[in-house]
């Protein structure tokens, strides 16, 4: 794995995991694992960097894990590479939890466990609020837009009510309205 992702991938920095550095991710996650950096993969620089890694590394596949943005970046890797019959096969896995991925794709890392998370959080309110008759839960999902994570724990819930971002904003609604 490289040290702080895209950052130790440009300097070269990785570290090999064995069963023992990942147990205490199992099932949990593992982004602190290595530590993480939000670098693009945009620039010939970055590009050639990459490439003199996994040369170095005399690595047969790079496989990079994250969002759209992170895919995009993949993609274009891989392309340079190709381009360059750089050795090195790029692979992009697709980990978000925000479902701007399942257009592309049947699902991703995270977003299913995250809405089942949400979700039994969502349903225990509804048993107390149910239960107690007197109480109103307003729960903020959070997530980027569209608002998938929002749709599948109102799928899985059923609440009387789901206030959808983009809804309300194409309509021009308001709580007041």
């Amino acid at each position: 794995g490289f040290v702080n992702g895209t950052r130790g991938l440009f300097t070269g920095e990785a570290r090999e995991l064995g069963d023992k550095d990942v147990a205490a991710f199992l099932n949990q996650g593992g982004m602190q694992l290595l530590g993480r950096s939000a670098d693009v993969i945009r620039t010939t620089q970055h590009f050639e960097k990459a490439e003199a890694s996994c040369e170095k590394l005399k690595l047969d596949a790079l496989v990079l894990i994250g969002g759209a943005v992170s895919n995009s970046d993949t993609a274009a890797l891989a392309e340079h590479f190709a381009a360059g019959e750089v050795a090195t096969r790029v692979i992009g896995v697709p980990a978000s939890i925000d479902g701007d991925l399942l257009v592309h794709s049947e699902g991703s890392i995270g977003f299913d466990t995250a809405c089942r998370v949400y979700a039994s959080i969502v349903g225990n309110l509804a048993t107390d609020a149910a239960s107690a008759r007197k109480y109103w839960y307003f729960v903020r999902i959070m997530g980027r837009s569209p608002s998938h994570i929002t749709l599948a724990c109102a799928n899985l819930t059923q609440p009387n009510v789901a206030l959808i971002g983009e809804e309300l904003e194409a309509k021009r609604m308001s709580l007041s309205a």
